[in-house]
């Protein structure tokens, strides 16, 4: 009997050891895009987009750092501009998939980078041909929040490094540059 509650607390605290490593939440926010581009007959405009999904953070012990994954449905938005002033905007539905490592300090602030691999899921121009070179893309993400409880709010910088969208024979990445507000709350 000695040994089936010895390890019956050794379970216990193990899980709740376990558990208090891992979190997990849901995300929403807006995005704010730009590609600024300018070439040839086509330029580009600001738009804005949103972002919506969930968290898995899992805290690494002792050094005070954590990773966090984060599956993500984006909705961007780029005004594409030619030289006749017909615009159109270019809708990008895509899956993100950012994976960054963080660090918390002062009890309520954190910081974090990393990088975002992407599936494109579709892509719109209005009248004009939009084709994607690759479905796939990678780029990367750093910022800045704070923690309130189970609620946190951050500001990051998305940034791009390929070129994988064509609109209209003009190409340019469906990964445009963004500043990305974020507001999660941890479920757990």
């Amino acid at each position: 009997m000695k040994k089936f509650i010895l390890m019956f607390a050794l379970i216990v605290s193990t899980y709740n050891v376990a558990n208090a490593q891992i979190a997990w939440g849901v995300l929403a926010g807006p995005n704010y895009n730009w590609s600024g581009v300018k070439v040839d007959n086509y330029s580009s405009d600001s738009s804005a987009g949103w972002h919506a999904g969930g968290f898995l953070r899992v805290k690494i012990p002792i050094v005070g750092l954590y990773v966090q994954a984060e599956p993500t449905y984006t909705n961007l938005n780029v005004k594409v501009v030619n030289n006749n002033n017909r615009t159109e905007t270019l809708k990008t539905h895509r899956f993100d998939m950012p994976i960054l490592l963080g660090w918390k300090f002062l009890v309520f602030g954190k910081i974090f980078g990393g990088p975002v691999l992407s599936a494109n899921t579709g892509n719109s121009a209005g009248g004009w041909d939009v084709d994607v070179d690759n479905n796939f893309s990678a780029g990367f993400q750093m910022g800045a929040g704070v923690e309130l409880g189970k609620f946190s709010i951050d500001l990051r910088y998305e940034g791009a490094n390929s070129s994988n969208v064509v609109v209209d024979g003009f190409k340019f990445d469906n990964r445009s540059r963004q500043i990305i507000m974020n507001f999660a709350y941890e479920l757990n």
